[in-house]
């Protein structure tokens, strides 16, 4: 066997030819933010589905296509994942401040832009815009931010709905019935508190990822298989998210120390 494997011809090293993944095929970024790779994963989605036409027109209600999207497979998958952090000559009470005046732009690090939603108490986030193919798409997450217990800050995503761009007007057109192609849910938790020996404070970061994707009966991918790598998307955008957030806390602790 080894004689037959050093007998062929040989061939240029891999090097030389740049690798070509899934991303680079649709046209994404080669060094994609692992914080975008799950938001991206839901905006190639809805961007297919908000593109297929069939080939010949079937009028069929919301419930009936829900029904055909539970009947096929269903991946899900939870991740859960903890992340510490101590920042010297910080207190609880700076901290509680801080995310009193400024929650949003330091647990949503990272994101294009943050706004406040039609309901009150819902915050909007925007990922940046990704070009797939002909289609210009971004993602919009819909959150709550709940600050009412002390040393403590809820963080839910509620919603996630990808979006069409329309690259001539600027205008997006958000797909609001995802449920037919995933269900997605997210709670993360950030606790505090000054550590007596340290003489700084000790932040601890909870996530809770539920995801559960519904696959055609046709998709020649085992359901392990897929199952890998969501989890492996998944469990690198919170990992992402979490550094994001030490980042910027790291951030306004040295901005205080030099103050």
């Amino acid at each position: 066997m080894e004689a037959s494997l050093t007998s062929r011809p040989s061939r240029p090293p891999l090097a030389q030819s740049a690798p070509r993944t899934c991303a680079t095929a649709i046209g994404w970024p080669r060094q994609l933010p692992s914080q975008l790779l799950l938001p991206a994963c839901v905006t190639l989605a809805g961007c297919v589905v908000r593109a297929r036409k069939p080939l010949k027109p079937v009028r069929q209600s919301r419930q009936t296509t829900t029904s055909i999207a539970r009947a096929a497979r269903a991946v899900s998958v939870v991740v859960e994942n903890s992340a510490r952090q101590e920042l010297a000559d910080c207190d609880a009470q700076w901290m509680e401040k801080l995310l009193q005046e400024r929650a949003a732009e330091i647990l949503f690090n990272g994101v294009e832009r943050t706004e406040p939603a039609p309901e009150e108490g819902l915050i909007y986030l925007y990922f940046p815009s990704l070009d797939i193919g002909p289609y210009s798409s971004q993602v919009r997450m819909t959150c709550r931010i709940n600050l009412d217990n002390p040393q403590r800050a809820e963080v839910q995503v509620l919603e996630i709905n990808p979006g069409l761009k329309n690259k001539s007007t600027g205008s997006v057109e958000y797909q609001k019935d995802l449920d037919k192609l995933l269900e997605a849910n997210a709670e993360i938790v950030l606790r505090w508190q000054d550590d007596p020996r340290s003489k700084g404070l000790r932040i601890v970061q909870q996530a809770l990822q539920r995801f559960k994707y519904y696959l055609p009966i046709w998709f020649p991918v085992p359901d392990s298989v897929t199952e890998a790598v969501l989890r492996t998307f998944i469990t690198g955008a919170i990992k992402a998210g979490q550094d994001e957030v030490f980042r910027a806390l790291k951030k306004e602790a040295e901005a205080k120390q030099q103050a």
